[in-house]
């Protein structure tokens, strides 16, 4: 699990937790550190997804799927306020495995978050 955020790398560290509902909801949520002072946590949920395709991130997408990403000094983004964009194509999903990538422009929503946060290269592949 791993992306570009605001242009520097970002990995997931540790555990990537990933809950797969029978309603077809997926979540998916790691942190990772950019440097050694900032850390940052990055969050999927997509929404009625039932296989391969891609799906909208975007502010009022009509299955609520949407980006969230969070900053150790409380900080916090996300695409589903006013404003932001994202997609995220799914190459593989099973029962128990997703490979997919993901681009984004999350908006400030909390913490003392400012601007659009960019979300580039977004990566994972999750056994769960």
């Amino acid at each position: 699990f791993s992306a570009t955020i605001n242009g520097v790398a970002w990995g997931a560290t540790g555990t990537v937790a990933v809950n797969h509902s029978t309603g077809g909801i997926i979540t998916i949520s790691g942190f990772g550190q950019i440097g050694t002072s900032t850390g940052y946590s990055v969050a999927l949920a997509i929404g009625a997804t039932t296989g391969p395709g891609t799906v909208s991130l975007n502010y009022l997408n009509p299955t609520t799927s949407l980006l969230i990403v969070g900053s150790s000094t409380g900080a916090g983004w996300t695409t589903f306020s006013n404003g932001g964009t994202g997609t995220m194509t799914i190459t593989t999903l099973t029962s128990n495995h997703i490979v997919a990538t993901f681009t984004a422009d999350a908006v400030a929503t909390s913490g003392g978050a400012t601007g659009t946060i960019p979300i580039r290269n977004g990566k994972l592949d999750v056994t769960f």
